[in-house]
């Protein structure tokens, strides 16, 4: 087989579309945005540890808008969860690209409708975190000493 032939398998644009998901997601790690961000929604929203537990949840569901579920993860890991309400755009997991690589879905409706998802998905784990997860845990969110 043939270079040409070789290379036409691996130029696919999903694959492009994760791959750049990764390297912006190194990126913001090698240069402390993530860091950035992290300090800008405590001081945007707050230190109660109710709604930093929302602010990190709304950023993660941004984040993975933008980049694929997987690299969102790698740069936020305590937050994943809120990473599953990608619904917005190709590049955020592989059914959306799928879906929008049919050709059947413009982008003017993902967006559309995964926006109204996305902003649910985010409200639905925020209140089962809240009201299911750490009361049977017998879990509380305190925030450390520095935080204070």
């Amino acid at each position: 087989m043939g270079s040409k032939q070789t290379v036409k398998y691996f130029s696919n644009d999903n694959i492009y579309l994760f791959l750049e998901g990764f390297i912006i997601a190194l990126a913001l790690e090698k240069w402390g945005l993530h860091k950035r961000i992290a300090l800008y929604i405590a001081l945007l929203i707050g230190t109660s540890p109710r709604k930093l537990v929302l602010g990190f949840l709304c950023a993660t569901a941004l984040l993975s808008m933008l980049i694929s579920n997987t690299a969102a993860t790698m740069m936020m890991i305590l937050v994943t969860i809120s990473a599953s309400c990608a619904f917005m755009l190709p590049v955020a997991t592989p059914p959306n690209a799928i879906v929008f690589g049919s050709g059947y879905v413009p982008m003017s409706k993902m967006i559309k409708g995964g926006i109204i998802l996305n902003i649910m998905g985010t409200i639905i784990i925020t209140l089962i975190v809240y009201f299911f997860i750490l009361p049977v845990w017998g879990a509380s969110i305190k925030m450390p000493s520095w935080a204070h």
